[in-house]
C-alpha cells in the first residue's frame, strides 16, 4: 500500500517531458539593439586577397574587348592588353564599416598593330578600388565591388609604336575594372539548419569577420578568438549549439519504444568533448535517466565528427529502467545534427554561378576552445563557370 502511494505520488514524468519540449522548441525572434555573436566566421586577410585577386583577373582577362586608339590620317593603333594580377592587399577603408580597400600590382603586356608594323609594349600597373560586404536575402554574404579610385600605367618601352597609349590603356583599365569586376560569393547560410535572428559584418586588418546570432533562446556568445592567418575559422558557442541539437532532438520526437533523447549540454574542451544526455521513457507514469557521454572530436572525410567511446550514468527518477545511450545517440542522430550545423555555416559550392568568384572550404581541424566548438578550414578560390583559366 504504501509502495503503491509513493509511486502515485511520484513525478509527473510527461508532465516534465512536455516542459522540457516547449522549453527546447522555443525560438527567439526579437533583435536586440545590441547583441554578442553566438557563432562567428572568419576569413584569414590573405586568402581573401586571393579571391579578390581572382576577381580582378577575371574582370581583365575573359572576353576582354580590343582598344582602337585613332591617329591622324584616319589611322588606328589597335591594342590587345593581356593583364596578370601580381598581387592583391586588402586594408580596412574608412568608405563603410564593412568596406575593404585594395591595392592591386599588375603586371603584363599590350599587342598592338598599326598598317603592317606590330609590336609588344610592356605594362607596370596599379589600381586601388574598394569592395564592401553585403548581407544578400538575410543570408548570403557577397563582397562586391564599389569603386576603382585609381588606376596608373606605367610603360617604359613603346616597343616601336610611334604614341604613348598610357592615357587610353588607363582608361580602358579603369573601365574594365569598374564594370566587369565579379561579385565574391563569400557564404551561403542554410538558414533552415542554422536559423539566425541577425547577421553582421566586420572588417579589421587581417581578417574578414562574419558575426550571427542564432535564434537559440539564452545562448552564451563566442569568446574571444585569435586572428587566423590562413583559411577560415568557424566557432560557434556550446549553448548555441546545444539549443540547435536539442530542438532538432525534441523534432524527431520518439526514438523507438516509447524512449525519446534530450540532449542537455555540451562541453566540448581541446580535442575531446561531453555530453549529457536524457533519456526520457513515456510509458505510463514514465522515467528518465541521465547520461554523460565522453568522446572525442575528428574530422573524418572532411567533416566534423563526434566520436563517442564511454558513458557515464548521472542521475534517475524513481524506477528508472536501463537504455543504451549511444544506441539513442545514433538512432536519434544528435551528433549528425551538430555536423550538419557546422557545414552548412562554412563557404561552400552550393551552384556554379556565373559571373561569380566562390569561397570553397575544406575542413581540416576541429577542437574545443573559448566554450566554443572551434573547425579550421582551408579555403579554395573558385572562379566563375567556364573560366579555366
Amino acid at each position: 500500500m504504501l509502495l503503491w502511494l509513493a509511486l502515485a505520488c511520484g513525478p509527473d514524468i510527461r508532465a516534465m517531458y512536455e516542459d522540457q519540449r516547449v522549453a527546447a522548441l522555443t525560438v527567439a525572434t526579437e533583435k536586440p539593439s545590441t547583441w554578442e555573436p553566438d557563432l562567428v566566421l572568419q576569413i584569414a586577410g590573405p586568402d581573401f586577397s586571393q579571391a579578390v585577386g581572382d576577381a580582378i583577373r577575371v574582370a581583365l582577362t575573359r572576353d576582354v574587348p580590343v582598344l582602337k586608339i585613332p591617329l591622324a590620317l584616319g589611322m588606328e593603333a589597335k591594342l590587345e592588353p593581356s593583364i596578370g594580377v601580381e598581387e592583391a592587399a586588402l586594408h580596412p577603408s574608412d568608405s563603410c564599416a564593412s568596406c575593404l580597400a585594395f591595392d592591386a600590382v599588375l603586371t603584363g603586356r599590350a599587342k598592338w598593330t598599326l598598317g603592317p608594323a606590330s609590336g609588344t609594349i610592356p605594362l607596370d600597373v596599379g589600381a586601388k578600388g574598394v569592395f564592401s560586404l553585403e548581407i544578400v536575402d538575410g543570408h548570403i554574404i557577397e563582397a562586391m565591388p564599389r569603386a576603382v579610385s585609381q588606376v596608373r600605367v606605367r610603360i617604359t618601352d613603346l616597343a616601336g609604336l610611334s604614341v604613348n597609349p598610357s592615357r587610353e590603356i588607363q582608361e580602358w583599365l579603369t573601365g574594365q575594372l569598374s564594370s566587369r569586376v565579379p561579385h565574391i560569393k563569400v557564404v551561403e547560410l542554410d538558414t533552415s539548419t542554422l536559423p539566425l535572428r541577425d547577421l553582421r559584418l566586420r572588417s579589421s586588418p587581417g581578417v574578414v569577420r562574419v558575426e550571427a546570432l542564432t535564434n537559440v533562446p539564452g545562448s552564451l556568445p563566442v569568446g574571444a578568438l585569435p586572428v587566423p592567418e590562413h583559411g577560415v575559422e568557424l566557432a560557434i558557442s556550446e549553448t548555441a549549439l546545444i539549443g540547435l541539437v536539442r530542438r532538432a532532438a525534441f523534432e524527431k520526437g520518439e526514438l523507438t519504444m516509447d524512449v525519446y533523447a534530450d540532449p542537455l549540454a555540451l562541453e566540448v574542451n581541446g580535442g575531446e568533448f561531453a555530453l549529457d544526455l536524457r533519456l526520457w521513457r513515456l510509458v505510463g507514469r514514465g522515467w528518465w535517466r541521465d547520461y554523460r557521454v565522453y568522446g572525442r572530436l575528428a574530422v573524418e572525410d572532411r567533416q566534423v565528427k563526434l566520436v563517442p567511446s564511454r558513458t557515464e550514468p548521472l542521475g534517475a527518477s524513481p524506477g528508472a529502467g536501463l537504455v543504451d545511450p549511444l544506441a539513442a545517440l545514433f538512432e536519434g542522430k544528435i551528433l549528425e545534427t551538430i555536423t550538419s550545423s557546422v557545414a552548412q555555416s562554412l563557404p561552400a559550392t552550393q551552384r556554379q554561378d556565373l559571373g561569380m568568384v566562390r569561397l570553397r572550404a575544406d575542413t581540416s581541424a576541429v577542437t574545443g576552445a573559448a566554450d566554443a566548438l572551434v573547425v579550421d578550414g582551408t579555403l579554395t578560390v573558385k572562379r566563375p563557370a567556364g573560366d579555366d583559366r
